[in-house]
């Protein structure tokens, strides 16, 4: 485990014992479902979290993807029941960060994208997702400078 404020092998911030992540929902939503291609690789990542920070538009992702599914929207309570999740609000900085990065922004998903890994710059926290592009782009020092 690494020292408290340092970052584990795993990239996850480490404070006093306890692994912090920003999770993006495709990771919640492959937890809540056992039929999900990547349900058991997320049980193994999700393993080791002690502190998922949820951005709101992450939440808002998990809502759509009920409602497009035919699910109920009450779903999305019980998923947030656990109490390794802790949904955030989006400040202006993380719509700044995401607003800076516009030509990476073709998309409303990729709108979203870019204010989780704003928020991930605020929080100076690994992202925790299965979408192998943000990944990339949520590693330090790949997104700076590129705008």
């Amino acid at each position: 485990m690494a020292r408290c404020g340092k970052s584990s092998e795993r990239g996850r911030r480490e404070e006093c014992g306890v692994t912090k992540i920003v999770a993006d929902s495709n990771i919640i939503i492959s937890l809540a479902f056992e039929d999900d291609s990547n349900h058991a690789r997320a049980l193994r990542l999700w393993k080791d979290t002690d502190l998922a920070y949820l951005p709101v538009v992450a939440g808002l992702e998990i809502g759509y993807f009920l409602l497009k599914n035919g699910l109920p929207l009450k779903m999305l309570e019980e998923i947030l029941k656990d109490e390794r999740i802790e949904v955030i609000d989006s400040p202006y900085a993380d719509l700044a960060y995401a607003v800076s990065r516009k030509e990476r922004v073709k998309s409303y998903d990729d709108l979203n994208d870019m204010l989780i890994l704003g928020a991930c710059r605020r929080l100076s926290l690994k992202l925790m997702t299965f979408d192998g592009e943000l990944e990339r782009l949520s590693e330090p020092k790949r997104d700076e400078g590129r705008r």
